[in-house]
């Protein structure tokens, strides 16, 4: 069932890959420029991005690690990954490597064999999850993918949309169908709560509220059961 969403999910962006970049860039661009500063990324860091569709992060990102950085982006959309391709040829970036696929496919042994040829490392320095929570079918199999192959003293940023709030919250009858139409997702997951339950972890909300930045600093392996964890284990 998860795989046959995901299908339908990666056959909308393919068929809005064409537009995506003439909506969504000026539309999230704020939150996308606050997440990369929170990022705080270093010359010769590497970074991984899940669902990093047409690549709008991507030069942002390569400027900040530098050529002895690497930035490895993911996405199952080939139509949205095809622009990403074209986007980083046009800039001539030469530290970014593209990987069409569904994260959670490989088995965890293979991805970190994938990660360790395009990064260099199995662990990457910061992992980002930009518009992906909301759309992903499997998304809290994501999130905890993601959290557990970070590395100790990392950050994992969160950029998603969820309902408007505070006094915005009139506007989410309207809103909210669009969106979850336009996007192929679900606005109302609990996306946010699910990140801002992790211990070291802050939050960032623009446009009304409909868009939250986290930032979660990793000081060592979690636990996961049915939910985010709970407790930190030191290393």
């Amino acid at each position: 069932m998860a795989q046959e969403s995901l299908e339908r999910t990666v056959r909308w962006y393919d068929r809005i890959a064409p537009v995506y970049d003439l909506v969504c860039g000026p539309l999230y661009a704020k939150p996308r420029r606050y997440a990369l500063e929170r990022m705080e990324l270093q010359e010769g860091e590497r970074v991984l991005e899940i669902g990093c569709g047409t690549g709008l992060n991507l030069p942002g990102m390569a400027e900040a690690v530098g050529p002895s950085g690497r930035v490895a982006g993911w996405d199952a959309s080939w139509n949205m990954l095809e622009r990403a391709h074209r986007r980083i040829e046009a800039l001539e970036i030469e530290q970014v490597v593209l990987h069409e696929g569904d994260f959670l496919e490989p088995p965890r042994a293979a991805l970190k064999g994938i990660l360790m040829k395009q990064l260099g490392t199995a662990h990457p320095d910061v992992i980002l999850c930009s518009y992906l929570l909301a759309i992903a079918p499997s998304w809290r199999q994501i999130f905890t993918r993601a959290f557990e192959l970070l590395r100790p003293g990392g950050y994992l940023i969160t950029v998603d949309t969820q309902p408007f709030q505070g006094g915005w919250r009139w506007l989410n009858p309207l809103a909210v169908p669009i969106a979850n139409w336009s996007g192929h997702g679900d606005l109302r997951r609990p996306t946010r709560e699910w990140c801002t339950r992790l211990p070291l972890t802050d939050l960032r909300q623009f446009h009304g509220g409909g868009v939250y930045v986290t930032r979660t600093r990793k000081l060592g392996r979690k636990r996961w059961s049915d939910g985010p964890p709970i407790s930190p284990i030191d290393l």
